[in-house]
This record gives structure tokens, sequence and C-alpha cells, in this order.
């Protein structure tokens, strides 16, 4: 019990400091795809959701919706498919209620990975769209 006693001591500052902590922003999370799709999933109307509300409380924030992908096919499927991935998003955002003048949707196709293709546990982590903060709108 003593060791038990010990290490929570040691972790305390940490816990605190986690307990402190804001929360994640939405805009940093990431919606991830199917192999050869642009559907959204469950999880990803969630985090879309969380998204729009982030974006009606900062009404100068204004977003890059990047589509990703993975190489399983080629550049010529891949851009598109990656363009209309960011698009999803973006048109789901705007139902939502956000202004289509604050979301750029941009495909990237396969230029971008976070993981190698080598397997197709690691291809999934590829087909994604994220945001990237643009300027502010004056």
């Amino acid at each position: 019990m003593r060791w038990l006693a010990v290490v929570l001591l040691a972790a305390a500052p940490k816990l605190a400091a986690a307990a402190d902590a804001p929360p994640p922003d939405a805009v940093d999370g990431i919606v991830y795809f199917g192999s050869a799709s642009s559907s959204l999933t469950g999880d990803a109307y969630d985090l879309l959701r969380q998204v729009a509300a982030t974006l009606r409380a900062d009404p100068s924030l204004r977003l890059e919706v990047e589509g990703h992908s993975d190489t399983s096919a080629s550049a010529a499927t891949n851009v598109p498919l990656s363009q209309e991935r960011a698009e999803v998003v973006r048109d789901f955002l705007v139902s939502l209620g956000i202004a289509p003048g604050r979301l750029a949707a941009k495909g990237h196709g396969a230029w971008r990975p976070v993981n190698d293709n080598s397997t197709l546990e690691l291809r999934a982590w590829n087909r994604r769209v994220l945001f990237r903060r643009l300027e502010r709108a004056p």
C-alpha cells in the first residue's frame, strides 16, 4: 500500500494540471472515412456538431477543411475523393448554420500521410478530414 501512496503523490501535480486544463478544442478533431468512401460515419456527426458550436462561439474563426486519402488508388482517384470528403464535411457544417464563406474545402489526396500505407490498419489513419485555422475574419 505504501508504494501506491508514493505513486499517487508523485502523480498528483499532473492530475491537478489535467483537471484544470481546458477541454480539447473540437477543431483539433479528425473525421475518418472508410476506404473509397466520402460518407460520414456516426462518430463524425458528434465531432462536427462540436466544431459547429466552436464556430458559432467565435464568429471570426475561419477554417480550411482538409481532405486526405490513402494510397490504395491512383492520384487521379485520390485527389477528387479527398476533395469530396472535404466538401461533405463543409456541407454538413453549412447545414448546421455555419456560413459557407468561413469554410474552405481543399482535397490533398495522399500527399500528406500520417502513417505509411503498408497495411490496412495504417492506411485507415490516412483517410481523414482535419481542420486548419485560417486568418481571422475582420
